[in-house]
């Protein structure tokens, strides 16, 4: 069988072996080794990152088993603006250049967003009677509406509008609707106007699961003890790592450790690593303050050394409705890793975590009430005996050698009509 997979905000194979891959490169890796054809349709702009991967539209092969086109999207320096908007424009008008011409697939599968590009390809599905999954993993353009102020939503009108229309449009010529929790497949169906079909599935957000070579994670064990040599016995390291990002509740964790005392900050490590709008504020308060640490963005080795180090996982989102229905990435990673996870956050991720008592819980939006929940949870003597729970949760719900086998059994079920009709 052939597919096409569409998606522009992940790494690949070719960014470097300490690459961090996610749902759509090991879908693609799943696809691949069962002998199907896949092309995987990226950006030539590197969404993690920011930095250009090549000068323009170029097909590249990976690992030796799929091929990647990599489509032209223009430089951006921050994830919501007009350079963004254009970049998006260059990936979906490069999409219906390429597209066009080459061997038909048997079912295209979208990751949404970025509404243009997926535009674009379920029309080309469509006029073409090729099956096609439309995967929701954000909101858009409802996310990006809640951060501008009322003279920007105004400005913006006319683009939002196209959006809507667009996305519209897209889900309701899927075959098929996916998405990242159960409340992400309710709400593309919600926008699509219909209810829920037989074809119709969630699949959890997982990363890779092949282990990190042992010379890599021991330096970056010993890299991470030469940083915590002042921590005492006993000490309390809640970690982080993602973007860094104005509508996460960084400003909260922030405030929280400048009200430790002087003896607290001693025994207590929050560590930020990763990249985005906030870093430069982090890494100011971080110098001034030594129960902040911040990390920069780390690799594979680097994150699962400083997970084990670890006591908490800290998801500091707020109670927006794309976190209430969605497992952000961080919930799996934390859990494979045998943290429990400190967050304010309720819905899908509160009723998987409290009942198994992994849920640290803070006030979001509140300093006062998380410095005293990082208090008592210093006092406690149990965290080291929730890592299996949390381990065992984690296999239940975010194994990737168990989702992304039966997200390709699907994907297969999807293609099969067109292949047999051929």
């Amino acid at each position: 069988m052939r597919f096409w997979l569409v998606q522009t905000g992940e790494e690949m194979p070719c960014d470097g072996t300490d690459t961090r891959l996610l749902r759509t490169a090991l879908l693609a890796d799943e696809l691949s080794r069962r002998g199907h054809e896949v092309v995987y349709w990226n950006s030539t702009f590197n969404h993690q990152k920011k930095v250009q991967r090549f000068e323009r539209t170029c097909r590249v092969r990976q690992n030796g088993l799929y091929d990647a086109v990599f489509l032209y999207g223009r430089p951006y320096r921050h994830n919501i603006g007009l350079a963004r908007v254009l970049s998006q424009r260059d990936n979906a008008r490069e999409f219906l250049r390429h597209a066009k011409g080459q061997p038909l697939p048997d079912v295209i599968h979208c990751g949404f967003p970025p509404i243009e590009l997926i535009a674009n390809a379920c029309e080309f599905a469509e006029m073409a009677g090729v099956p096609s999954v439309v995967d929701c993993r954000d909101m858009w353009p409802e996310v990006i509406v809640e951060r501008l102020s009322p003279v920007q939503r105004l400005l913006a009108a006319p683009l939002l509008a196209l959006w809507r229309r667009s996305k519209r449009s897209a889900l309701r010529s899927a075959t098929a609707i996916t998405g990242v929790s159960k409340g992400f497949v309710e709400w593309g169906l919600a926008a699509a106007g219909r209810s829920a079909g037989p074809l119709d599935r969630a699949f959890h957000l997982t990363t890779d699961s092949e282990p990190v070579p042992n010379s890599s994670l021991e330096a970056a064990r010993q890299e991470w003890r030469e940083w915590f040599t002042d921590l005492p016995p006993n000490s309390l390291i809640i970690c982080f790592a993602g973007t860094f990002s104005r509508r996460l509740d960084l400003e909260t964790v922030l405030d929280a450790a400048d009200l430790l005392s002087s003896d607290e900050r001693a025994r207590v490590r929050i560590v930020l690593c990763g990249n985005g709008d906030l870093r430069t504020e982090i890494a100011e308060r971080a110098a001034m303050n030594p129960a902040l640490f911040y990390g920069g963005w780390c690799n594979r080795a680097q994150l699962a050394a400083l997970m084990e180090l670890s006591s908490i996982g800290l998801l500091p989102y707020p109670n927006t409705p794309d976190f209430l229905a969605s497992y952000p990435n961080k919930v799996g990673e934390y859990l494979m890793a045998g943290l429990p996870i400190m967050t304010g956050l309720v819905g899908a991720v509160a009723d998987l975590l409290s009942p198994h008592g992994l849920r640290v819980e803070y006030p979001v939006g509140n300093a006062v009430g998380m410095v005293e929940v990082i208090r008592s949870t210093m006092a406690r003597d149990d965290l080291p005996a929730m890592r299996e729970k949390a381990r065992a949760i984690g296999r239940s719900q975010f194994n990737p050698e168990e989702i992304y086998p039966r997200f390709a059994d699907w994907l297969e079920l999807i293609a099969q009509p067109r292949r047999d009709a051929l």
